[in-house]
């Protein structure tokens, strides 16, 4: 029982910090769809392997989700692609015009 709520704890905790750093992301351009906007946050890993490492072992569960949460990678949410650059950069704005026309 006190696994179970151990992982709920910490599931939550992570939740949180996740959100929180979504809220404080510039927007960004995509220089592959033109899409402008935030990005969405793809983490490394199988959720699978982290819910098996959570439940029959507890300290590899805790490594692996620190890993999974620590290195994500900012993801267009339109085309899916890794492309995405800040707006306020001159690459930025280049991409910015061409899009717009």
């Amino acid at each position: 029982m006190q696994i179970i709520l151990l992982i709920t704890i910490s599931a939550i905790v992570i939740a949180i910090i996740l959100k929180y750093k979504e809220k404080h992301v510039p927007d960004k351009i995509c220089t592959t769809c033109g899409f402008v906007g935030k990005p969405i946050r793809k983490l490394q890993g199988s959720g699978l392997v982290e819910l098996l490492l959570w439940l029959f072992f507890l300290i590899p569960g805790l490594i692996y989700s620190a890993w999974r949460g620590s290195g994500g990678v900012n993801s267009c949410p339109s085309c899916g692609n890794r492309t995405m650059i800040p707006l306020d950069s001159p690459m930025g704005q280049k991409f910015l015009r061409s899009f717009r026309k």
